[in-house]
């Protein structure tokens, strides 16, 4: 039913795995690759960098979200407003109602997402369409404690699943003989919806949202001015010249069309509403080897990124940092502050 990705430039898949840890927010705790980025994609992401010279990071992918961005399904555009479950067999995908992901509990929080979903739907942006998973897809889940198998009821299962807060779920999974292996999910005799692409019908998944790109200081240029008229667009957000190249050349290298995009919008550090802690661990991409930071390095914490950042501007590259991220103090380069330093010491030495 999904593509899977056919890389035009690669060969071979990319064997090296992120490191692993625990994911302590979510009730399914399974250590899984740090990023969340599928490993047959580090390949081609870190060879971009290397072929343009510059440094971007993508933010925390949920990794029940890992196998299905590889298996081609399309990634949630900004204007798509409801957020991705972290548990059941939703796991990975947007629920119609809410109640189905880690907002489960709170009824406020509930109503807002799920009247923006009502609006997406309204205006034509996605459409509801029942959830349907293969077996494979149950059996990951199980494997990473997301679900355990109940019993078997005729030609489907019955799982059982956790949320956030504790409580226990009761789902069933029917089989579904004219759909090639999938398993239509129910909860008390009723579907789970999912938002879908319209044109395609397939479910949305998480999309790639970039932290930040940042050119050497050699290439800065008319390609990092801010696209005036597109600031603050709804379906791309503030955004720049060079972002829209990077997107159009990484959709291209991973065969990813028009409806299966992984980048839809601008970086967070152009982001008005950005929460810095959000952006943890980040997965960057250099084009070399930068002290003690590898090609593919990730990163935990606004320590890690500033300490980070002072290596990356003393190397030349003009790296952006969002004016809201007080954790993060105004970092310049070496250079900079040694010539900075020389001049006070002259003009020092002129007044005495």
């Amino acid at each position: 039913m999904h593509r899977i990705s056919n890389n035009l430039i690669l060969n071979a898949a990319y064997h090296r795995q992120m490191a692993e840890k625990p994911a302590p927010s979510s009730c399914c705790q399974k250590n899984q690759p740090k990023s969340g980025i599928p490993a047959t994609h580090l390949k081609t992401l870190s060879n971009y960098a290397i072929q343009k010279n510059l440094i971007y990071g993508i933010r925390p992918i949920s990794p029940f979200a890992t196998s299905l961005i590889e298996a081609g399904y399309p990634t949630k555009p900004l204007n798509i407003k409801g957020k991705t479950a972290d548990w059941g067999p939703q796991a990975g995908f947007i629920c119609v109602d809410q109640n189905f992901r880690k907002l489960v509990g709170q009824s406020e929080q509930v109503q807002k997402y799920n009247a923006l979903i009502s609006k997406n739907i309204q205006n034509g942006e996605a459409i509801s369409v029942p959830l349907t998973i293969t077996r494979d897809r149950i059996n990951e889940l199980i494997e990473l404690d997301c679900l355990e198998l109940s019993r078997s009821r005729g030609d489907g299962m019955i799982l059982i699943a956790r949320s956030p807060t504790g409580q226990e779920y009761q789902f069933d999974a029917i089989y579904q003989s004219n759909s090639n292996n999938h398993y239509r999910i129910e909860i008390a005799g009723k579907p789970i919806y999912v938002l879908s692409e319209p044109k395609i019908h397939e479910p949305f998944v998480p999309d790639y949202d970039l932290l930040l790109v940042a050119p050497h200081i050699s290439d800065y240029g008319t390609l990092d001015t801010m696209i005036p008229s597109e600031r603050n667009d709804t379906k791309l957000g503030t955004a720049n010249h060079r972002l829209l190249k990077l997107a159009d050349d990484i959709h291209r290298a991973l065969d990813r069309d028009e409806q299966h995009k992984l980048i839809h919008h601008g970086t967070d550090v152009n982001n008005e509403s950005s929460e810095l802690a959000d952006n943890f661990p980040v997965t960057l991409f250099l084009p070399k080897a930068i002290e003690k930071y590898a090609k593919i390095t990730v990163l935990d914490s606004a320590e890690a990124l500033a300490e980070f950042t002072q290596t990356a501007k003393n190397e030349g590259y003009h790296v952006p940092l969002n004016e809201r991220w007080q954790e993060i103090p105004n970092i310049r380069r070496a250079s900079y502050e040694e010539s900075r330093q020389r001049i006070e010491l002259y003009w020092r030495k002129l007044s005495l």
